[in-house]
Parts: C-alpha cells; structure tokens; sequence
C-alpha cells in the first residue's frame, strides 16, 4: 500500500535472514519481508529488530507481543 503504517501482517523470518526489509514498487506499492543484509542496496530499505519497517500488528499477534515481553521482562 502507499502508506507503509497499513502493514498489518506480521511474520516471523528465517534464520537466514537477519534483516527487514521494505521496497517501493512503482509510485504507490511498497513490499516489506525478510531480507539477507548482504542483498540490502538501491532503493531497498533494511533494518533490524522486530517490526522496525513499521509493520503494525493487530489482533492476535497483539496478545502474543503482549504477553512474549511480559515473560521475558519477568524471567530477565
């Protein structure tokens, strides 16, 4: 979508992959997924740490944010 806050999927990335990634197609599409920080150049932005290419979660992906911090907050 033109606006890259509409993201409301989440997804969880590969070992492999070490990066987020978010791309612009054409004047009004931008695809975000899991990158390789080796393939981040041109115009494809990268970044690291959960949901840093301003993907917004909703619903259930909430709940388990939600409670996943509490755990880690409680047993760190």
């Amino acid at each position: 979508a033109a606006d890259p806050r509409s993201c409301t999927d989440t997804k969880s990335c590969a070992v492999i992959f070490d990066r987020c990634f978010s791309l612009p197609i054409g004047t009004d599409v931008i695809t975000k997924g899991c990158q390789n920080s080796l393939v981040c150049v041109g115009s494809m932005s990268c970044c690291e740490g959960d949901l840093c290419n301003s993907a917004v979660p909703t619903g259930s992906s909430v709940l388990l944010l939600l409670v996943s911090s509490a755990l880690i907050t409680l047993f760190l």
